[in-house]
């Protein structure tokens, strides 16, 4: 069985608070760090299934400001999220 990705991360807007996330939600914080424009279901679909779960996850448990941008595709629209908030990871495992 494969061992589980973890992140810790500071969350430099809430007095530097330390947090550590887990599986997908912590590949979540690493591909947000990896691109200040956003992430998409698509862009991630190799192994996002369910981004907007984690994004409601980030939003809710750990306060982090993420945006919703609607973006136009040819079947509709499609969710882009956007980290606002002022966060580093301090160590993944």
């Amino acid at each position: 069985m494969a061992k589980k990705l973890k992140v810790t991360f500071v969350n430099h807007e809430k007095n530097d608070e330390k947090h550590t996330v887990t599986g997908r939600v912590a590949q979540t914080i690493l591909a947000f760090k990896q691109t200040s424009m956003g992430i998409t279901a698509h862009e991630m679909s190799s192994w996002a299934f369910r981004l907007g779960a984690y994004v409601f996850i980030l939003r809710d448990k750990y306060e982090l400001r993420i945006d919703t941008l609607r973006e136009p595709h040819q079947d509709g629209y499609h969710a882009r999220y956007v980290l606002r908030s002022n966060v580093s990871p301090t160590s993944t495992s």
